[in-house]
């Protein structure tokens, strides 16, 4: 009887310590905002894209963009400015007038919840119908960050986001759905700074457009986000995404293969 006790007893303690350990391996993710904070990010996007018959391209797009927290609602909420402060953008190493620089100096207003998802974006200040558009892209492109699930999240925990999205490329336009499957993997220090890491994987559909016509496109990629879960913030994060469409050309079918690698990273 005394060591079956004492089997009993042991299986309780190491019960109780394991169940302790999956509980110090949850997190709750959330954005913390501070009125007046100001964060910067450089965000560098590669889009290449390459066909059996045609020149292959490249465009390179680097800008430097803050985030000023403006006021924190009672839901924890905040509205925030956005200000695109500097953009680089270039056709392989020749420089072009992208949309991104018209948006250059001009605010931006988000709303944004304490979860990460968008709750409104718009111009704060009046705009014309180019820029307005413009901004409604970018909306969309924030839409497909969606947000952190509304629980303490358990190693191994998944959750899901999506949103269209489409941009022009010489004569060629993307009109693009992307999924969003996302896992919570553990913690890593980055920076020196200790985070919770996030995998993602990206699943990509939709159609291309060219001047002779429409097909479908489908691609897959992948992610990582680091998020300073102590001072709620993002650190970095990085994704990676490949789409193949085969398309009509008088040379007979061909596969145009675009590729989007981009990282965005705090950098004051």
């Amino acid at each position: 009887m005394r060591f079956l006790a004492s089997r009993f007893a042991t299986l309780i303690f190491s019960t109780s310590i394991g169940i302790h350990y999956l509980l110090a391996q949850q997190v709750m993710l959330r954005y913390l905002y501070h009125p007046g904070e100001a964060i910067a990010y450089k965000t560098v996007t590669r889009i290449s894209q390459t066909g059996e018959f045609i020149r292959d391209a490249v465009i390179t797009i680097e800008d430097v963009t803050r985030y000023t927290i403006q006021k924190v609602h009672d839901d924890s909420s905040a509205d925030i400015t956005m200000t695109i402060e500097s953009v680089d953008a270039r056709f392989f190493k020749e420089k072009f007038y992208s949309n991104m620089d018209e948006l250059k100096g001009v605010p931006i207003l988000i709303r944004r919840a304490s979860s990460g998802k968008y709750v409104d974006v718009k111009p704060a200040e009046d705009v014309s119908s180019r820029k307005r558009k413009i901004i409604d892209g970018i909306r969309v492109n924030f839409e497909f960050e969606g947000g952190f699930p509304d629980r303490p999240l358990a190693l191994g925990e998944t959750w899901e986001s999506s949103a269209g999205w489409s941009f022009d490329m010489e004569e060629t336009r993307f009109d693009l759905q992307l999924k969003r499957s996302l896992k919570f993997v553990g913690f890593q220090d980055f920076a020196g700074v200790k985070c919770a890491v996030i995998s993602m994987r990206i699943d990509v559909g939709g159609t291309v457009t060219t001047p002779f016509e429409e097909v479908p496109i489908k691609g897959s990629g992948r992610g990582t986000l680091f998020f300073d879960f102590g001072q709620g913030k993002v650190m970095q994060q990085a994704t990676e995404y490949e789409g193949v469409a085969t398309i009509s050309h008088k040379k007979g079918p061909m596969n145009l293969r675009t590729k989007n690698v981009t990282r965005s990273e705090i950098v004051r």
